[in-house]
């Protein structure tokens, strides 16, 4: 290494300034994203970042453009004006000292192609005492070669990066330690995407702590699900807001993936650090609702919006109070419609997985020798499927109390109370297999089920919309539960799985001993039996209350 030159930092920066302005980087995560943020600026297509917490060490490299001495100087005397272009995600020139908020010292080391790598010395005690422009040590790495394949390389060192950031002596403060791989990973990806997916560039986290190391691929993402409309409209203070957002996939278990930016400025707010600010305060409670639903991914751009030096939040003004007035507008034309009917559908797809759930739970309740085989017995109808028999088909009227099901209802069209006749449904002869009792939970979108006479018999639960007050119905001949998914029982205990599918079971046993009881008590055990299902529902409730006091 060669003899050390000196640089300086302009005299603005020196000091208390310069502490002043890594303070807007309080803990490890943004400077992590910062030097990531840098690397995409850099068009980097590989980036690299280990945090070694046991060690107290960060070392970042990228395959970016690197820094000439003439970058690096120009930067360090505009920190708080940015020399980037508007089409690049740092703004505010302040990306270079971040390390100083977390370390006691870094070194920068850069080279553009055909240069000499240098490396530049960060202190953080030296610079924050600093009371003028302050001189700090360059040094050139004569040993230092790019691993390019047309530099030659005889007795030097090979290296695939353009830049690095290697930080020591990191805080003790556990706070500002604090950094969790899978956070860093989705708010590099959802803040970085588009300049990620349009340079190819991935970016992999290592982070050892207590002996352990976590690894972390992260990769542009398009966002996924059914696209709606766009929503575009001219907006009083904010100009143009445009709205491209995307219904999330069925099972999606992401983060919120809705980002909220600036026209001709490529860095985003994500959805979860936008519920913190003012802009998304001022909203109304049922548009606050949607959009951290989980519902929906997609992106928010306001033409006039001005980001804060942070790039956590807006800066308040005419086009932030616009921004609120948009979203407002697009729930009432859009998104409130779409917001309904995915939620509708997804509770339905949920309680049918709680049902299927409970069905196979107790499935030893229908095998030879329990009080309930007699009921599978009784059964006249049942459904067909996969290793049946091949069968005729017949058009014929329903049996007496059974009939066909419906994919929009869940439940059988015209099943009134036991023993009404119904709407006409399939009676096919054979098709049974032997052993075969097919348990089977369909919700209000599910598909229709097949009820078909000679049948494979088992039990089947059905959510839909009663026109009663009724819970739930059961018809003995289809060994069909039909449960009203609007009645106020049911969404009581909606908010615990534990207690949805407590109830279904009970729901689904009480049905079950109904049809077992003798004649004589079976009429008596219908007129009670919607007490004992709401006596219970007050013991699950009152359980919920005792265990969170």
């Amino acid at each position: 290494m060669s003899q050390p030159q000196r640089a300086t930092f302009g005299g603005l920066h020196a000091g208390g300034s310069l502490r002043h302005l890594v303070s807007k980087y309080p803990s490890m995560t943004p400077v992590c994203k910062e030097l990531v943020q840098n690397g995409i600026d850099m068009t980097a297509k590989s980036i690299m970042l280990s945090v070694d917490l046991d060690e107290g060490t960060i070392v970042y490299q990228d395959d970016g453009l690197g820094a000439t001495v003439e970058d690096f100087e120009r930067a360090t005397g505009t920190i708080g004006m940015s020399i980037k272009s508007a089409d690049k995600y740092g703004r505010f020139g302040i990306g270079l000292v971040a390390p100083l908020s977390i370390c006691e010292r870094f070194t920068f080391t850069s080279a553009r192609k055909g240069d000499m790598y240098r490396e530049w010395l960060f202190d953080r005690s030296a610079l924050f005492a600093a009371e003028r422009a302050f001189p700090f040590p360059q040094r050139v790495h004569q040993q230092l070669v790019h691993n390019d394949g047309k530099t030659p390389t005889k007795g030097r060192d090979r290296v695939w990066w353009r830049t690095q950031v290697d930080m020591t002596g990191l805080t003790a403060d556990k706070a500002k330690r604090r950094l969790v791989i899978d956070d860093l990973a989705y708010e590099i990806q959802s803040e970085f995407s588009a300049h990620m997916l349009k340079l190819g560039t991935t970016v992999k986290l290592r982070l050892t702590e207590n002996g352990s190391t976590l690894e972390k691929v992260v990769r542009g993402k398009e966002f996924e699900g059914k696209e709606l409309p766009v929503w575009e409209r001219e907006c009083d203070g904010v100009g143009r807001v445009v709205m491209r957002m995307f219904v999330a996939p069925r099972g999606y278990v992401g983060k919120l993936r809705i980002s909220v930016g600036c026209a001709g400025n490529p860095s985003r707010v994500n959805m979860q650090t936008f519920v913190s600010s003012d802009v998304f305060r001022t909203l109304g409670e049922k548009v606050k609702e949607v959009l951290r639903s989980g519902m929906f991914q997609g992106e928010i751009i306001g033409e006039k919006l001005e980001m804060n030096a942070n790039r956590k939040a807006f800066v308040i003004s005419d086009a932030s109070v616009g921004l609120a007035i948009a979203l407002e507008e697009w729930f009432q034309q859009v998104g409130s419609s779409y917001y309904h009917d995915e939620r509708s559908k997804r509770r339905d797809e949920h309680l049918q997985g709680l049902a299927n759930q409970v069905l196979d739970k107790v499935r030893y309740m229908f095998a030879d020798g329990s009080p309930y085989a007699k009921v599978i017995t009784k059964a006249l109808f049942g459904s067909v499927g996969k290793g049946h028999a091949a069968f005729p088909r017949t058009e014929v009227g329903g049996g007496a109390g059974m009939t066909g099901l419906t994919a929009t209802s869940g439940v059988s069209k015209g099943e009134g109370e036991k023993g009404g006749v119904g709407r006409e449904a399939r009676e096919e002869s054979g098709g049974h297999k032997p052993g075969h009792m097919p348990r089977v939970a369909i919700g209000a979108e599910g598909g229709e089920r097949r009820v078909v006479k000679g049948h494979s018999a088992g039990p089947h639960i059905g959510f839909g919309k009663f026109d009663s007050s009724r819970l739930w119905r059961f018809n003995a001949e289809a060994l069909h539960l039909s449960i009203n998914a609007t009645h106020p029982t049911l969404v009581s205990v909606e908010k615990s799985e534990y207690k949805t599918k407590a109830l279904i079971e009970f729901i689904l046993m009480t049905a079950l001993q109904i049809e077992c009881a003798d004649d004589e008590w079976r009429a008596y055990a219908e007129i009670f039996s919607e007490t004992l299902v709401d006596n219970y529902v007050q013991m699950l409730l009152l359980q919920g209350t005792v265990s969170r006091s």
